[in-house]
């Protein structure tokens, strides 16, 4: 007798969330699929450093912008082919994390694609990457400076990557130990770890799960303003008593 309710009960609850779907992708016919990022980059799993799949185009997306197609080169960067660029008089190496990598913004709009485009005599080179740290950053830069030779650095990045210092130095004395930061390109970078589908990327595929992912990050936007403030004050404060 009571198995009978408990069965309609879960019955009206499938088709309530299937209504609800149908719904949700009918107002919403254009909100961003953000499990891209499995499909787009992958792994040097012996610097431990995140790139782009070569020559792999695709559209990413996040909860607070729409879709933008990024089209990697051979190298494994957001970025023209490399060596159409090694006769300009000056030649930007330009590190970083998403900042640089252009996120949420068509190729046309990206800060190293507008400088590039600004004066003829520049190239500049994208290496950003999105997620990349300090000893990422560096260890980017010792990779691929004899390829590049640049005349002019810059590093364009979000002031989180300058928490968790200790662990990124731990980090940067194991590469230290293992010659990492001397081998200078002599090794290939290589897609030797690719990233498989979590259950996230798995719910994704459904738009109440992306409606709902959404909502959260302008939540955390909103809520997180204070805690952010502080933290850039404690960031600062650290930097200080670090210069003294």
């Amino acid at each position: 007798i009571k198995v009978i309710p408990l069965v309609v009960l879960t019955l009206r609850s499938i088709f309530g969330l299937v209504l609800a779907e149908v719904i949700a992708r009918h107002l919403y016919p254009g909100l961003p699929d953000t499990s891209w990022e499995t499909r787009l980059f992958c792994k040097d799993t012996l610097y431990n450093m995140r790139l782009m799949q070569p020559n792999k185009s695709g559209f990413a997306a996040a909860s607070d912008f729409g879709s933008v197609l990024t089209v990697a080169n051979s190298n494994g960067y957001r970025d023209n082919e490399w060596r159409t660029k090694k006769a300009s008089k000056y030649r930007i190496m330009v590190l970083g994390d998403s900042f640089a990598w252009g996120w949420g913004v068509p190729a046309d709009s990206m800060i190293t694609t507008v400088l590039d485009e600004s004066d003829a005599d520049l190239s500049v080179y994208n290496l950003g990457i999105p997620g990349d740290d300090l000893r990422r950053i560096y260890a980017r830069f010792k990779y691929h400076v004899n390829e590049i030779s640049p005349t002019h650095i810059l590093i364009v990045n979000c002031i989180n990557d300058f928490w968790g210092v200790d662990y990124q130095r731990d980090e940067f004395e194991k590469n230290v130990k293992r010659g990492l930061l001397d081998l200078d390109g002599r090794v290939s970078l290589s897609c030797n770890r690719y990233y498989s589908g979590s259950m996230k990327s798995t719910l994704n595929r459904s738009y109440l799960f992306r409606m709902a992912n959404r909502f959260r990050f302008r939540f955390l936007l909103s809520s997180k303003e204070e805690r952010k403030r502080k933290q850039e004050q404690e960031l600062r404060r650290d930097a200080y008593l670090g210069g003294h």
